[in-house]
Formats: structure tokens, C-alpha cells, sequence
């Protein structure tokens, strides 16, 4: 009805407006420099001027000459710069490559409904990434560069996946499916996830996620009250986390009020 299709609007406008404001915060592992050089997060903005105190970790493995295909086009020198920012060179509010496939998914999918075409989304996936001033972007997940690695040296579409847990880029691909596919059977989700994802992320524990998100998503499209929402959180914790998390450490983390959660991932919000 018009109530459910107003919450998958929703959803689908989250998802995006949230990638553009977290964009310049991205993987910042010291709080004290993020609240030094960020502080509030009240709207869209750019990189910060000052050097990123971490983004380090991820340019130490980027050798842009190295890949087969030009990923990076002119801004590869950049990725040799210390302090570089993830997303210096996105306009304010611009979104980041990882929504970016995302879109270019929804597109595909409603360019023909009721059906998936992997032709039509893999030309604009090989677009995207490939054509030059397609994007401006220096953070390319790692799933992206295994995927053209993998296809640089024949193998077929299907057989490109990356095989490692690369969850960021899988589950933002995802969930156009999810929102698709609410009244699947979850044996139909599966087997359809396992299709459409194997292509870009091969990961069986990923997949298991996946499938996991499109459940609690269903559950909070049914009861989208805050007393829901952290019902399907504990029980994702608690599903995720088996084995990894100590009863102790995840009881004391669904105690912790929004706002203390959003700290422990170093966000401060108003």
C-alpha cells in the first residue's frame, strides 16, 4: 500500500543521503582526530583540508599502474599522496562509487521490471568504473579490484567474484534486492542472492548476511517503531556475533542508549 511504498522511499533516500554525509568521515580510527578536524556532522560537506591520520592503511595497498585495467584515471597520482582523504575529490554531497553501483543497480532493475538483466547492469558497472570522468572517486573497494583482475585474465562474468568478505560494497549491492524481493520465501531470497551476488562477491559468509539484512529489513518495514528497531538489532548482534562477541560485552553493547552507540562508532550526532 501508499504506507510501504513511502517507507522503501525512505529507505532508498537514507541510504544515499547517508553515504553523502558520512563521506568525509570516513575510516577514521582515532575519535580525537575526527572530532578535531570534523566535529558535528550537521549536513553535507567537504574533506577536510588537513591530512587524513589514517587513510594510510588503505593507499599503502593501492598501486594504481599495477591494475589492469585504469581504475583511478587522473586522479591515480593522487593515491601516492600522504594523508590523502578517501573522497577529497567528490562535490559536497556527492556519493561515494559504492552507492554509486548501487544506483546504477536500481536503474537496471526498474529499466525492467520484474527481472534482473546482468547485461545491462554490468555495462553500466564497467562504465562506471572504466570510462574515463565516470567518477572522480580515489576509494575503489577491494571486491572492485579483484572483480577486473579476475576478468583481465579471462574469466567469464560469473566466475569474477571476489572471494574475500568485502562486505561494504555486497550489501549495498544487495539491497536493491532486498527492496525487490520482500515477499520472497527466504529459500527464494537465498537462491536468488546467491545468483545475482556471486558475479561481484563469491563469499558464502557474506551471502549468509545478506540474507540475514533482507530479514530484518522485512521485519522493520512490518513494525517501524524505535522499540522494533532495536529488537531487530539485538537479534542481528546476536546472529552475527555467535561465537565472537561474549555475552557480557554484547548485553552491555544493546544497553547503550543511540546516542552512546553512535559514539562507539566515533559519529556524534544532534
Amino acid at each position: 500500500g501508499d504506507l510501504l511504498e513511502s517507507r522503501l522511499e525512505g529507505a532508498v533516500l537514507g541510504a544515499f543521503v547517508g553515504d553523502a554525509l558520512a563521506s568525509p568521515v570516513h575510516w577514521y580510527y582515532n575519535q580525537t582526530a575526527l572530532e578535531e578536524q570534523v566535529g558535528e556532522v550537521k549536513g553535507y560537506r567537504a574533506c577536510p583540508d588537513t591530512p587524513h591520520p589514517d587513510s594510510w592503511k588503505y593507499y599503502a595497498n593501492i598501486h594504481p599502474s599495477k591494475e589492469p585495467y585504469d581504475l583511478y584515471h587522473d586522479k591515480a597520482s593522487c593515491c601516492t599522496e600522504p594523508g590523502h582523504h578517501y573522497h577529497k575529490y567528490l562535490e559536497v554531497g556527492e556519493n561515494t562509487l559504492v552507492l554509486k553501483t548501487c544506483k546504477d543497480l536500481l536503474l537496471s532493475l526498474t529499466a525492467s521490471p520484474g527481472t534482473y538483466n546482468a547485461g545491462d547492469f554490468f555495462n553500466r558497472y564497467f562504465e562506471l568504473y572504466l570510462l574515463p570522468g565516470m567518477h572522480s572517486d580515489t576509494w575503489v573497494e577491494t571486491s572492485v579490484r579483484n572483480f577486473f583482475r579476475n576478468y583481465s585474465v579471462g574469466k567469464p562474468i560469473k566466475e569474477c567474484g571476489d572471494e574475500t568478505d568485502d562486505g561494504l560494497s555486497a550489501l549495498c549491492m544487495a539491497f536493491p534486492f532486498i527492496l525487490f524481493s520482500l515477499k520472497h520465501t527466504h529459500d527464494e531470497f537465498d537462491s536468488l542472492i546467491q545468483k545475482v551476488l556471486t558475479p561481484t562477491h563469491s563469499s558464502a559468509n557474506l551471502h549468509k548476511h545478506v540474507v540475514l539484512l533482507w530479514r530484518l529489513v522485512k521485519r522493520l518495514l512490518d513494525s517501524p517503531s524505535h522499540e522494533a528497531a532495536r529488537a531487530v538489532l539485538a537479534d542481528a548482534l546476536r546472529e552475527s556475533s555467535k561465537g565472537k562477541i561474549d555475552p557480557q560485552t554484547l548485553a552491555s553493547l544493546l544497553a547503550l542508549s543511540d546516542r552512546e552507540v553512535f559514539r562507539t562508532e566515533c559519529f556524534t550526532l544532534r
